[in-house]
């Protein structure tokens, strides 16, 4: 999306922006704010309200960072996969995290070592678990 409004739509080019008082950098923009860009002119950006005032969505405090991150930084989420990721391969698997301990051995097949399932999702019972004679 575009850096400075992001309800503009996609962004179509990547342009060097200074915003005051910071350093030259490189932003997406719209096929509007390229022209306002290219023109010498200010681009359009969202403001939003703000207990100072109307700013800039990215100057606007905490609350708007979440939102601006999400389009623009990754946010949390890039570091949440990897903990997800790295955390899956260091644990046991659940399937397994009753195994031989007693816990949940409501019967069923006989077939794997002593070990008669476990779960309740009804995947390891046989036809004399209900008793009707099948």
């Amino acid at each position: 999306p575009c850096f400075f409004d992001p309800r503009h739509g996609p962004s179509v080019a990547d342009a060097t922006w200074t915003p005051p008082g910071g350093a030259p950098r490189q932003v997406p923009v719209c096929a509007a704010d390229r022209v306002r860009l290219a023109d010498g002119r200010d681009p359009q950006v969202r403001e939003v309200d703000t207990d100072w005032g109307r700013r800039p969505y990215w100057d606007a405090g905490p609350a708007y960072g979440p939102w601006a991150g999400g389009y623009f930084g990754g946010g949390l989420l890039p570091g949440l996969l990897v903990g997800t990721l790295l955390g899956s391969m260091m644990a046991t698997p659940s399937y397994a995290a009753g195994y031989g301990t007693g816990y949940g051995d409501f019967g069923g097949y006989d077939g794997y070592g002593g070990y008669e399932g476990g779960d309740v999702s009804g995947a390891d019972f046989n036809p004399s678990d209900f008793g009707g004679g099948f």
